[in-house]
C-alpha cells in the first residue's frame, strides 16, 4: 500500500515575482507471504490435490519492507529571468541498520533566461537562451530486504547417525548499514534558433557515488563468504547534447531532424581497502582508478607469424608453434601465466549517439532512426566453441582468416587450427575481446494518412496505414550475433559479456490505425 499526502501553495506578488511551495509525507509498505507445497506418486492423475499423492515438499517465505518520507519544495522566478529551485527529501527505509536508517537528500538549481534581458529584445534570431546550474543529493537503498540483519539458513546435522535439522548464522549483522549517496553537478544551456527552427539542449555532468553499497569478502576463518558495507566511491563524468532541427518546412513538404550525443566516463575513486580490488568474474575486475568491471586477462599481441618469432619469447607453452597466439609477459619472467593479466579494456563505450529523421509529404510521412556506440568492447564468453577451429562443431566465418603457413599467414589475428587447446591458453585472454562499436539502422517506418474527403465517407475522423521494419540492420565488425548482448542483462557488475545472446529479431509490422 502507498499513502501520499501534499499541500501546494502559489502566490504572485505584483507582476515580476511568482512562488510555488509543495510541501507533504508519504509512506508505504509490501509485504510478500508465500508457502508452496509438494507432492509425488499419485496412484491416478484423476485426483489433482496435494492430498492425492505424497507430500514430500514445503517451504513458507514471508519478506516485508517500507518507507517513510517526508519533502518540500520551492520554486521562485523574478521577471521570467531569474529562476531558483530548492528541494528537501528525508527517507527512512526499513532496508538499513537501526543506526542509520534516515538520510536526507537536498537539491538546487537556478536558470538564467538570458533572451528575456533587453539588451536581446532585438535579436530576431534568437528564440530562447537559458543557462542552467544545478546540484542535488539522492540515496539508493536498492539491496533487497534483511542484508542488515544477522539471518540464520535451515542446515541438518548428524546425530546419533541421523539427520538432524538445525539453524546455523549466514550473514552478518550491521547495525550501521545505511543509504547509498549520489551527489550530482549539473550546467547546461538551452537555445533555440530562427524562430524554434534550431533548438540546442547541451549539459555537462559530474556524478559522485559514495558509500557504495557492495558485498565485501571476507576471510574463509569469519565463517562467512562476504558482507554488505557502505564502502567505496565512484565517479561518473560526461557530456550530453540534443539537437532539433526543423531542416525544410514548406506548403507540402518538412523534415525534421533530432540528434542525441553521449559521453560518459567512470572512475572507481575508492574502495574497502587502498589498492583494493573486487573480482567480478574470472576476466573481470573493480580496483581504484579504473572504470567498474574492467576487463582483467592476459593480453594477446597477435599472432607468431613464423618459427623465428619464437626465439627468446615468453611462451604459454612448451609445446607453442607458428600460428599460434603470442601473449604480452606484462611481469617480464619469460613465462605466459596467470600472473600476466592486466586490465586490456572495459565494456563502456566512449560515446553513443542517435539520429531521426521525420519527413512527410502531402499525406505520405516517412521515418528513420538510426544510432550508434564507440568504443565499448564485449567478451565472446562462447569463443572457445566459435573460434576454436578444432573441427568438433561449427564456427565463425572468420576462422577462415586463420593462420595455414608462414606462406599463407591469414590476417595475423586468427590462430592456427588446432585439435587440443593448449598451445593456444585462450582460457581467459582477450583472444575472444572484441570491439563492440556499431551504427544501426533501428527502425524505417512509411505512413499515408487517407484524404479527409474520403475518411468522412465512412463517418471517421482520421485513417492512416502504415508499414514499419524494426532493426533493419547492424553494421559492425563485431562477430556475435549482437553488439549489444549481455548475457547479465542491466546487471553493471558483468557488463560486456556475451553468452549467445538471442540476436535482435529484425520484424516487419503492417498497420491500420482508425480515429473516429
Amino acid at each position: 500500500w502507498l499513502n501520499e499526502n501534499t499541500l501546494t501553495f502559489n502566490k504572485s506578488f505584483d507582476t515580476k515575482h511568482f512562488l510555488n511551495a509543495v510541501a507533504g509525507f508519504t509512506a508505504q509498505k509490501n509485504s510478500s507471504d508465500r508457502l508452496s507445497a509438494g507432492a509425488s506418486d499419485f496412484p491416478t492423475n484423476y485426483v489433482t490435490y496435494l492430498s492425492g499423492g505424497i507430500v514430500n515438499a514445503g517451504t513458507q517465505t514471508l519478506n516485508e519492507w517500507s518507507l517513510l518520507s517526508v519533502m518540500a519544495r520551492v520554486n521562485y522566478s523574478y521577471d521570467s529571468k531569474y529562476l531558483f529551485t530548492a528541494t528537501l527529501r528525508r527517507d527512512g527505509s526499513s532496508r538499513f541498520g537501526s543506526n542509520f536508517k534516515w538520510g536526507s537528500f537536498p537539491s538546487f538549481s537556478l536558470g538564467y533566461n538570458i533572451s528575456e534581458e533587453e539588451f536581446l529584445s532585438n535579436a530576431d534570431f534568437l528564440s530562447n537562451l537559458k543557462i542552467r546550474a544545478s546540484y542535488g543529493i539522492s540515496g539508493n537503498n536498492q539491496i533487497g530486504n534483511y542484508t542488515h540483519i544477522g539471518l540464520l539458513s535451515a542446515r541438518r546435522y548428524i546425530n546419533e547417525g541421523g539427520l538432524i535439522p538445525g539453524l546455523v548464522p549466514s550473514s552478518l549483522a550491521n547495525d550501521d548499514l545505511t543509504w547509498e549517496i549520489s551527489k550530482q553537478t549539473n550546467f547546461g544551456i538551452d537555445m533555440s534558433l530562427f524562430q524554434d527552427r534550431v533548438n540546442l539542449t547541451a549539459d555537462v555532468y559530474r556524478d559522485l557515488k559514495t558509500d557504495l553499497l557492495l558485498a565485501v569478502q571476507l576471510p574463509a576463518a569469519s565463517g562467512f563468504y562476504s558482507s554488505v558495507q557502505n564502502i567505496g566511491d565512484v565517479e561518473n563524468k560526461g557530456f550530453e547534447l540534443g539537437l532539433n532541427m526543423v531542416n525544410v518546412q514548406k506548403t507540402n513538404f518538412t523534415w525534421n531532424s533530432n540528434f542525441t550525443f553521449s559521453a560518459n566516463r567512470n572512475k572507481v575513486l575508492k574502495l574497502a581497502t587502498e589498492g583494493g580490488r573486487i573480482s567480478n568474474s574470472p576476466f573481470q575486475i573493480t580496483e581504484v582508478g579504473q572504470p567498474v568491471s574492467s576487463f582483467y586477462m592476459i593480453n594477446k599481441l597477435g599472432i607468431f607469424m613464423n618459427s623465428d618469432e619464437l626465439e627468446g619469447a615468453a611462451l604459454f607453452h612448451p609445446a607453442t608453434q607458428a600460428g599460434d597466439i603470442k601473449f604480452e609477459d606484462v611481469n617480464e619472467d619469460g613465462v605466459i601465466n596467470q600472473n600476466d593479466r592486466k586490465i586490456v579494456g572495459n565494456p563502456w563505450p566512449d560515446f553513443v549517439w542517435g539520429l531521426t529523421n521525420n519527413l512527410e509529404w502531402k499525406n505520405f510521412n516517412l521515418n528513420i532512426a538510426i544510432v550508434g556506440s564507440e568504443g565499448a568492447q564485449t567478451y565472446l564468453e562462447s569463443g572457445g566453441a566459435l573460434m576454436g577451429s578444432n573441427g568438433v562443431q561449427n564456427g565463425l566465418v572468420l576462422q577462415d582468416r586463420r593462420w595455414r603457413s608462414e606462406e599463407d599467414p591469414g590476417d595475423g589475428i586468427i590462430p592456427r587450427a588446432i585439435r587440443s587447446n593448449h598451445a593456444l591458453g585462450f582460457g581467459t585472454s582477450s583472444h575472444f575481446l572484441f570491439d563492440a562499436s556499431f551504427i544501426r539502422i533501428r527502425n524505417v517506418m512509411l505512413g499515408y494518412t487517407m484524404p479527409q474527403e474520403l475518411v468522412s465517407r465512412f463517418r471517421l475522423t482520421g485513417m492512416n496505414v502504415y508499414a514499419s521494419v524494426a532493426n533493419v540492420y547492424t553494421f559492425t565488425d563485431y562477430p556475435g550475433y549482437d553488439p549489444e548482448s549481455s548475457s547479465t542483462g542491466d546487471n553493471v557488475v558483468n557488463a560486456g559479456i556475451d553468452y549467445l545472446n538471442y540476436p535482435l529479431p529484425r520484424t516487419y509490422t503492417l498497420g491500420l490505425k482508425i480515429t473516429l
